[in-house]
């Protein structure tokens, strides 16, 4: 995957409102203690939704794939991984997930299978901002972009173009 970069910065406005949701549900807790568990990203199984999937970070150890009921399926222990996201890409089959790996400040990207509850690896990239922290993906009219935010508040864009 050929990664290309640029730095913006950005300025957000957020609303003052506040919504409440309501816990109906937890998975069972990360393997690392403490505060380790962030960030979903969900699989739609449109042909089956009871068989999607919740990816999870656990920000000490990696990625972990979690049944909707809440129970492991499988963990991958890839590094710090603080944020993650899901994407359909061009030319694949496989939807794309993406985060941003604290241990070696990069962005890491696997295929996800969802018949073997797989991650594939495809690839990773350095960054420039300071330390990895916020990750998602945007898709565009360039493509699918990947963004990254620094601790610091940068933010780095990488648009994501198949070899």
């Amino acid at each position: 995957m050929l990664l290309l970069s640029f730095t913006t910065f950005v300025t957000l406005a957020c609303s003052k409102k506040v919504y409440r949701v309501p816990l109906s549900l937890e998975t069972q807790a990360v393997f690392s203690p403490d505060d380790a568990a962030d960030d979903p990203a969900f699989y739609y199984d449109s042909n089956n939704p009871e068989s999607s999937i919740i990816i999870g970070t656990d920000k000490k150890r990696g990625l972990e794939l979690y049944t909707l009921g809440g129970s492991l399926i499988k963990a991958f222990p890839f590094g710090k991984i603080n944020n993650v996201d899901l994407s359909a890409i061009a030319g694949s089959s496989l939807p794309l997930v993406g985060g941003s790996n604290r241990s070696d400040n990069t962005l890491v990207f696997y295929f996800f299978d969802p018949h073997t509850a797989s991650l594939i690896p495809v690839g990773k990239t350095q960054v420039r901002v300071n330390e990895v922290y916020g990750f998602c993906f945007l898709p565009s009219e360039k493509g699918l972009l990947a963004a990254v935010s620094g601790t610091d508040g940068s933010i780095e864009i990488f648009t994501l173009k198949s070899r």
